[in-house]
C-alpha cells in the first residue's frame, strides 16, 4: 500500500492525528428519518449513557439476496475510544483508537450488523490499519494510507483473500457459503463530520456481489 501521502505534506501527521483525535472518546449515531427516534435514543442511553455525543445521518446498504439484492435504510452506533500508543518489538509505534459497531435496519429496528476493531496508524511508515471482527466468522485487517488537507482527513483501506499484508480469515462455512474476496473502504472525517464508504465483494448464491455501505454523520452535543 502507498503512503507517500502522508511524506508528501509537512503537517499531515498532525492532522492525521486530529483525525483520530476527533472520533476518540465520542459516540457517533445514526438516527432513522422517521419513527420513534425517541425509542432508539432510549435504547442506547441505556447502552452508553446519556453523556456520549450523539450525530444523525443516513445509512444505505446494498446486500446480496437469492433473488438479486436488497437495500436497506440503517440507522447506527459508532463508539471510539483512544487507547494511546502501541509498540511492536521495540521499533514499531502505532497510535490505536478501538471502536464499536452497531447497525439497524430503520424499517423493523433489526440488528443487521456488529462490528468490533481499532483503527491503527504507524506514525513512521505512514501507514494506516483497520483491524476488525464480525460475529459471522470473519476476521479482517485491511491496509494503506491517508490523505490530508488543512480542512479534511480521508483515510483509504484494503484486503483480499489470501493476501499475505492485509488478508482476510473466515471460518469454513463462509469460505463455502458466502466468501468474502475483497474488502475497501473510504472513511473521511472533516470539520464535525464523520463519513464513510464501504464495498464488500462476496461470493454468495453461486455469484460475486458487491455489497456497499455508505453513511454521513454529522456530530453535535446532546442536551443534559
Amino acid at each position: 500500500m502507498a503512503s507517500g501521502a502522508l511524506r508528501a505534506q509537512p503537517n499531515c501527521r498532525l492532522l492525521i492525528s486530529n483525525a483520530l483525535s476527533f472520533i476518540n472518546s465520542n459516540q457517533i449515531e445514526r438516527l432513522g428519518d422517521d419513527g420513534d427516534k425517541s425509542g432508539y435514543e432510549r435504547r442506547l442511553r441505556a447502552t452508553h449513557g446519556a453523556t456520549w455525543n450523539l450525530a444523525r445521518g443516513k445509512g444505505q446498504d446494498i446486500a446480496p439476496d437469492p433473488d438479486g439484492k436488497e437495500q436497506n435504510p440503517y440507522y447506527e452506533s459508532l463508539i471510539f475510544e483512544g487507547i494511546g500508543e502501541v509498540d511492536n518489538a521495540e521499533s514499531q509505534h502505532l497510535m490505536a483508537v478501538r471502536y464499536q459497531q452497531r447497525v439497524w435496519r430503520d424499517t423493523d429496528d433489526k440488528a443487521i450488523h456488529h462490528q468490533l476493531g481499532y483503527w491503527l496508524w504507524d506514525k513512521k511508515s505512514g501507514e494506516v490499519m483497520n483491524s476488525f471482527t464480525i460475529p459471522r466468522g470473519i476476521c479482517v485487517l485491511a491496509g494503506g494510507s491517508a490523505e490530508a488537507s488543512s480542512k479534511k482527513t480521508v483515510l483509504d483501506v484494503k484486503a483480499k483473500a489470501d493476501d499475505e499484508q492485509w488478508g482476510i480469515l473466515q471460518s469454513p462455512f463462509m469460505k463455502n457459503n458466502a466468501r468474502t474476496l475483497e474488502f475497501s473502504q473510504r472513511l473521511c472525517v472533516e470539520g464535525g463530520s464523520l463519513s464513510y464508504e464501504q464495498t464488500t465483494l462476496v461470493d454468495i448464491y453461486g455469484s460475486v456481489f458487491e455489497h456497499t455501505d455508505s453513511s454521513q454523520l454529522k456530530h453535535f452535543i446532546e442536551d443534559k
